[in-house]
């Protein structure tokens, strides 16, 4: 078999990093026009990819407006032949069916991710208008429709149902022969297949009136009004509750202005009831939900539209909290509907901020909405006087942190340089993290400094404007680059991506990249897209040209993974260096002037020759250590010194096991270059076969900005969504080190059946990474990036136009890649987790995999020449094996347990023996293949090794 390795070598700089599990925001507002001077947002409905479908009209048109997960807006449709919409509620298939009112029939429309009418449905009740409320999706997923239709005289409440086609099942209305009518506003599940309406006789005579499942009354209990409360039309303000009751809220139209809760039971008597005072006058409520905590939170307006208002009590009826928002001091202010989100709060559709625009706003279980909103620009200040001047290009993607007793946030700046952070009030640290070593503040600010985000009085987000203004210390070009590809299969097409930057403060003017392929990658050179050259080794370059300040850019290479040559789960590696990679920064004076470089060579499948060298000017002024290990097993661990130009040379069998080669590198070396070697694939074992899947396991050395490892198992069948991380780690508890970067790799596919237009991908980083030390890398596609929150990271490929699977499989694939690095003092045993979910286009998101690492200490086994046998004085014979081996001790011990793991890390076979220095290991049922082994006694491991069964 042929071989994959790494080779590595010249000065690789310290990589100054680009900064940056929730999925969305808990706390946020957003107003949103349509064209029209005066629009509400009538309905909220979690969508199904886990932001919001809000519904609402104006100029006496409806709309539905598409929100992210975090507020913002996605798209936004009018419909003309549709009244206001005053209800909707996402189906089982994807979509969303709303219902409309204010015209001659009761309107109900069907509606796709996009907004696109699916179907269209009405239906005349017989009168001159129809007042629709509220369409309900039922547990066996008809539609019920409720509202009121005039016919001249008298209103009478409606019920029709509909199936998910928008067929008519059954229609209903309900009269009242006595007084002026029935109005309905609400229907909700009953016990034994019923429902519950709400209808209205007068403002002080309202309903709880129960139907069966083709809408014939059964009953119709009073809910008692003292003091002639009242209620706007509302459907949100009656609501089953958890226990089979229901919870009615209405108010007191009065000096007071006093909310009031009706509990009642599944029949709809009431259970009790109870006042709340008004935190202002003339308080109007218009919609009810029930917490998680089993109390309910109230949604209104206080003082003639100036406020939002949330009244929250408990189970028993007993007042916990008022919150009011005041979105533009005094101006118009209402909410219409209320929901609890998945994430434990609540949000609320309504109109605001005087100019009655449509409003959306999210805050947590506690009411709280963020009160600061701190903004500002990063900018190249080339004039040094603090003012962005004309001509001062803002810095896009870098990190800024607002950091506080109240919790630490983050954003990043977008291409225009602006950032922003919402955040509570509190005394913060406000920092901004430069790309690259050559920036820092003008000397007329700074990069750090103390903010107070004071508390709201009467309004919501005091603007605190913070800007960096940004100066170069050295002018230099500081490239980076980065490649990868989603996946590699045999006997297919493999496209890499190669993405690059200069995060400098000079123009590069003729950057060029250079890129050494693994040996059984076929380039397909009539589709690289830039100018190109390659040498007699098989060595590309790619002529890249001027490469601005802050600019960047990407181009693809198809390549083809032969078929008979490799085996399944070998690892094949792409290797990426932009040029110039020269430092403009100060040399430590302690650095002695050498450079340990390392390279592993497989000689004629016999033999795999490890190279140690010192590449600098200068000799080593003192020892350093190297080790080696086998399959993740340390064969020896031994010191060095070279003076410059000298080599050590040593040679180890072509057995086809997965060698690493790693030295220490000298003091005050200029860069962060790690010499680190692997090898896989050199000779074969005693099945004719070599080690797969142990490549990854430990870093690599392509932690400078401007090289780019990239190495990767070829797969057969696969997860198409799923996560992966570099380092993998040791074993099954994938252990790492506490000072390795990582890397991780998303992976997506559109495997639905149409194209899909936008993907997103959103990351909760875990809290053991350092979100200020994030590096957003090489994808497949383009797209924006963003943090924000306390470490969400987001990625948005938008008009990505992916074509699903059954049409174009090859292209239907896509990933992106970032690098983090840990937090400072991660502790043994601490296990970093990470998931990301994947929406395409507006549906439920996938989840992917969760990837993860186990921070551990001396986690590389050592070989039984090592110390531990030295003290356990242990023999193995035969080893290699094919039916048993003796496994003999130099000492008797009172009890020993002799564990067996597979390169894996999981543990195959335990046995224990007593009062014996000596015993059989018999193979039974193991598979061929190489094994480790660890010795126990009293509680100690008295010794590690390697058992190879042929």
């Amino acid at each position: 078999m042929k071989k994959t390795m790494i080779h590595l070598q010249g000065i690789l700089v310290l990589w100054v990093l680009l900064s940056f599990s929730a999925i969305g925001q808990e706390r946020w507002y957003t107003h949103f026009s349509l064209g029209g001077s005066t629009e509400f947002a009538l309905d909220v409905v979690e969508a199904h990819d886990g932001g919001y479908m809000a519904s609402g009209g104006y100029s006496s048109k409806g709309f539905l407006a598409k929100l992210d997960p975090n507020g913002m807006v996605q798209w936004q449709r009018t419909y003309s032949n549709l009244g206001f919409v005053t209800s909707i509620v996402a189906t089982p298939d994807s979509g969303y069916v709303a219902a409309s009112t204010g015209a001659s029939t009761a309107r109900i429309a069907k509606v796709d991710q996009y907004g696109d009418i699916v179907w269209h449905a009405s239906y005349a009740f017989g009168g001159t208008n129809h007042y629709t409320e509220e369409v309900h999706l039922t547990p066996n997923n008809e539609l019920l429709t409720i509202g009121s239709v005039y016919d001249g005289s008298l209103y009478r409440t409606f019920l029709l149902a509909l199936n998910l086609n928008g067929d008519t099942l059954w229609a209903k209305t309900y009269s009242y022969n006595g007084g002026s009518g029935i109005l309905g506003y609400s229907v909700e599940e009953a016990d034994n297949n019923d429902y519950m309406l709400l209808v209205k006789r007068s403002a002080t005579n309202w309903r709880a009136m129960r139907v069966n499942n083709v809408g014939d009354s059964l009953s119709s209990v009073s809910i008692p009004n003292p003091n002639s409360p009242q209620i706007n039309q509302n459907h949100d303000a009656f609501q089953r509750t958890s226990d089979g009751g229901y919870m009615f809220v209405d108010y007191h139209y009065n000096t007071s202005g006093d909310i009031r809760f009706h509990k009642l039971d599944s029949q709809g008597n009431e259970l009790w009831a109870n006042t709340i005072p008004s935190a202002g006058v003339n308080t109007d409520v218009r919609a009810v939900v029930e917490a998680p905590d089993g109390g309910y939170v109230a949604a209104g307006f206080i003082a003639g539209y100036a406020q939002i208002s949330l009244v929250k009590i408990n189970s028993g009826g007993t007042h916990q909290w008022t919150r009011t928002y005041d979105f533009n001091a005094g101006g118009n202010d209402a909410p219409e509907s209320i929901i609890l989100n998945s994430y434990g709060g609540y949000t609320i559709a309504g109109y605001g901020d005087g100019a009655n625009r449509a409003l959306v706003m999210s805050v947590d279980s506690l009411g709280n909405l963020y009160s600061n909103h701190v903004t500002g620009m990063a900018y190249r200040d080339t004039s040094n006087n603090c003012v962005q001047d004309a001509g001062e290009a803002g810095v896009g993607n870098w990190v800024v942190q607002l950091q506080g007793n109240n919790g630490t946030y983050y954003a990043t700046t977008d291409q225009n340089g602006a950032y922003e952070i919402f955040a509570d009030s509190g005394i913060y640290a406000l920092s901004i993290n430069p790309i690259g070593p050559y920036w820092d503040a003008s000397s007329c600010s700074n990069n750090s400094r103390s903010i107070v985000c004071p508390s709201a009085i009467n309004g919501v987000y005091t603007v605190v404007q913070e800007d960096f203004p940004q100066d170069d210390t050295l002018t230099c070009p500081y490239l980076m680059v980065d490649v990868s590809t989603p996946m590699l299969r045999r006997c297919f097409d493999n496209v890499y991506t190669v993405s690059y930057c200069n995060y400098g403060t000079l123009d590069e003017t003729g950057a060029y990249i250079v890129i050494e392929f693994d040996e059984y990658l076929e380039v397909d050179t009539l589709t690289i897209p830039v100018p190109w050259s390659v040498d007699t080794n098989g060595v590309f370059t790619f002529q890249i040209g001027a490469l601005a300040i802050d600019s960047c850019g990407s181009f693809t290479i198809d390549t083809y993974l032969d078929c008979d040559s490799t085996v399944l789960g070998q690892t094949h590696c792409v290797e990426a260096h932009i040029f110039r990679d020269s430092l403009c920064l100060p040399v430590d004076p302690n650095w002695d002037g050498a450079i340990i470089d390392v390279e592993l060579r497989c000689i004629t499948n016999d033999s795999v020759e490890f190279i140690i060298e010192n590449v600098g000017s200068g000799n080593m002024a003192a020892p350093l250590n190297y080790y080696v290990t086998e399959d993740n097993i340390m064969l020896y661990n031994n010191a060095f010194q070279l003076n410059s130009g000298q080599q050590l040379v040593f040679y180890e069998p072509a057995n086809g096991s997965t060698y690493r080669l790693q030295a220490a590198q000298t003091p005050g070396y200029p860069g962060y270059k790690i010499p680190a070697v692997t090898i896989e694939g050199c000779g074969v074992n005693g099945q004719g076969a070599f080690t797969t899947g142990l490549f990854n396991t430990l870093p690599q050395d392509d932690i400078a900005p401007f090289v780019s490892m990239d190495c990767q198992e070829n797969i057969g069948a696969y997860d198409p969504n799923d996560k992966r991380v570099y380092p993998s780690g040791v074993g099954v508890e994938h252990y790492i080190t506490a000072n390795d970067e990582l890397e991780y790799h998303i992976r997506f596919q559109n495997t639905g059946t149409d194209t899909a237009f936008t993907v997103v991908i959103r990351d909760t980083l875990s809290p053991y990474l350092d979100p200020a030390t994030v590096i957003s890398g090489a994808s497949s596609h383009a797209y924006q990036f963003r943090m924000y929150e306390n470490t969400i990271l987001e990625w948005t490929f938008n008009n990505i136009l992916l074509p699903d699977s059954n049409i174009n499989e090859p292209a239907s694939h896509g990933f992106v890649k970032f690098k983090v690095q840990q937090q400072p003092g991660n502790p043994t045993g601490t296990v970093i987790e990470n998931s990301a979910a994947i929406y395409f286009d507006y549906n439920v998101p996938v989840i992917t995999n969760t990837a993860f690492n186990t921070i551990g200490e001396n986690f590389i086994v050592l070989d039984v020449n090592e110390a531990l046998k030295e003290r356990a004085n242990i023999s193995i014979y035969p080893n290699p094996f094919t039916t048993q081996a003796t496994i003999q001790l130099g000492a008797m011990y009172k009890e020993v347990e002799f564990e067996v793991y597979n390169l894996t890390g999981k543990r195959v076979r335990n046995e224990h023996w007593e009062h014996i220095n000596q015993f059989e290991f018999k193979r039974n049922q193991l598979p061929s293949g190489i094994y480790l082994f660890r010795l126990h006694s009293n509680g100690e491991v008295i010794g590690t090794g390697k058992l190879v069964l042929q």
